[in-house]
């Protein structure tokens, strides 16, 4: 089961803290485990490490966006590169044909990077149910 964080929102949602340049997911607004400030990427890309799921994990996002998402999640991170913006839909649809042309048959779950979940165990539990089905 490959993993898909979807990162290419435009940034108005959080005016006018986030903008164009500089989207809502970037934003360090959260408070870490270490009680540093946190982005919800950074947020959910270390949740999905405690789930020991950062290997099965790629990125959607567009080409304005990469070079900030390498800087606060690493640079051997796994990105799908949007040619363009083009809402939700799309971006899974990429993503797909990008695992189905990289690695054959594979299941896909996708999930905004800009959701915050208090706790991650209720699909920690539900993984080894839904996904032994794959």
């Amino acid at each position: 089961m490959q993993m898909i964080l979807l990162s290419g929102g435009s940034g108005n949602r959080l005016w006018p803290l986030s903008n164009e340049t500089r989207s809502k997911q970037f934003l360090k607004v959260l408070k870490g485990p270490d009680g540093q400030p946190q982005s919800m990427v950074q947020r959910v890309w270390s949740q999905l490490g405690e789930l020991q799921l950062q290997s099965t994990a790629a990125v959607a996002t567009g080409k304005s966006q990469v070079e900030l998402l390498q800087s606060q999640l690493g640079y051997e991170l796994e990105i799908i590169v949007e040619p363009e913006r083009r809402d939700t839909f799309p971006a899974i649809a990429l993503s797909a044909c990008y695992l189905y042309s990289m690695k054959g048959q594979a299941s896909m779950r996708s999930w905004p990077c800009c959701r915050w979940i208090p706790t991650w165990r209720h699909i920690s539990s539900r993984r080894s149910k839904s996904w032994s089905r794959c």
